[in-house]
């Protein structure tokens, strides 16, 4: 059950890609760059030697899995010392689905580069919110090694925390973003290939990968980045914790140059490298902030149990939950009017009634 998905090319790359007679001449393994780019199928290889590939592709699982666990835990350690363990799992029970079309997961269970970047990114934030941006920095960019563009997610949204709290990262993000735009848009060194899409080139790829275009998204994956926009805001307006207001407001940084970035350099400008860079992926750090938002939504009821946590609580769940029983402007019209009730105030409800809930809650 490992090899799936995009797993199935790093296997056949790995055991016939010298083979002129298999698959060495298809055009995606000959020119797929992203593989080029990554050493996991150097960990492919070296398990080949060993075992048969499902047995690999098992490992690989399994290792990718407990980094996310490991990780998770170490961010959730770092937004609450009682029950960072209930973060941890809250975090990919709330959904790891992001992006358009449906198809696109974080904490993956099969043999996938993406769970170790993931993992490493997730680990990179928590020592951002520690305050040890270095170590943090240099773990986000040690994912590049296995997977480039979660990477790049990744730099991104340590940068964006450490700017919360360091007014000098603001300015350094204020000048590098248009100076990097720039930089991609021309693509001196012709990494992408070419500077720009031709007409029919772009035909191709925005019926083949629509994903890589704003205006080609479907509303499913509008409606799960408002899902994250409001429940990242109102964590952010709402939070009396440090650490969970820096983390909110990064990440929703974060996923503002993703989605500002995309749409510059692949919708507007039509830039090959920039489209290649899918700065759109940063949607999948906004859709982790929202199982934190679910996990500290939980830990709130459990600290307090009172109505208004109990309340918090529910509205939390039913905008992670709208996305299923509704779409298009219906979706938009409740989660506007649920992400408004999060960001008002509780009113004070009597003790009376406190204590009728406290003893509901056992």
């Amino acid at each position: 059950g490992g090899i799936r998905h995009d797993a199935r090319l790093y296997f056949a790359q790995a055991l016939f890609g010298d083979d002129p007679s298999c698959v060495a001449n298809d055009l995606l393994i000959a020119n797929d760059q992203q593989m080029q780019f990554s050493i996991y199928g150097r960990f492919i290889d070296l398990g080949l030697r060993w075992v048969d590939p499902g047995a690999v592709a098992l490992m690989l699982t399994i290792v990718g899995l407990v980094a996310w666990i490991v990780a998770a835990s170490l961010l959730g350690r770092a937004l609450s010392q009682r029950w960072w363990w209930l973060i941890a799992l809250i975090i990919p029970l709330a959904g790891t689905s992001y992006g358009p079309y449906g198809i696109f997961l974080f904490a993956e269970g099969y043999a996938t580069p993406r769970g170790i970047a993931e993992a490493l990114a997730v680990a990179a934030l928590a020592l951002a919110l520690r305050e040890r941006i270095w170590p943090a920095l240099a773990l986000a960019a040690a994912g590049g090694l296995v997977h480039p563009l979660v990477a790049v997610s990744a730099l991104i949204a340590v940068i964006c925390i450490t700017a919360v709290k360091n007014r000098r990262w603001l300015v350094f993000i204020a000048v590098a973003f248009p100076l990097a735009v720039l930089a991609v848009w021309i693509d001196p060194l012709q990494v992408g290939g070419a500077e720009a899409f031709d007409t029919m080139w772009l035909s191709v790829i925005e019926n083949r990968s629509p994903q890589v275009f704003l205006h080609t998204w479907d509303s499913g994956g509008w409606e799960l980045v408002a899902t994250a926009l409001i429940l990242l805001s109102a964590l952010a307006l709402r939070t009396s914790r440090d650490r969970v207001r820096t983390l909110s407001i990064g990440l929703l940084g974060a996923g503002f140059i993703g989605l500002v970035g995309t749409w510059l350099l692949a919708d507007l400008l039509g830039s090959v490298l920039g489209t290649q860079l899918q700065l759109w992926r940063t949607a999948w750090l906004a859709q982790l902030g929202v199982g934190v938002a679910v996990g500290l939504a939980l830990v709130g009821l459990l600290d307090r149990r009172t109505v208004a946590a109990g309340i918090r609580a529910l509205l939390v769940v039913l905008v992670v939950s709208l996305p299923f029983v509704l779409d298009g402007a219906g979706f938009f019209a409740v989660a506007a009017a649920l992400g408004l009730l999060l960001l008002l105030p509780m009113p004070n409800f009597s003790p009376r009634l406190s204590r009728i809930y406290i003893v509901l809650l056992g």
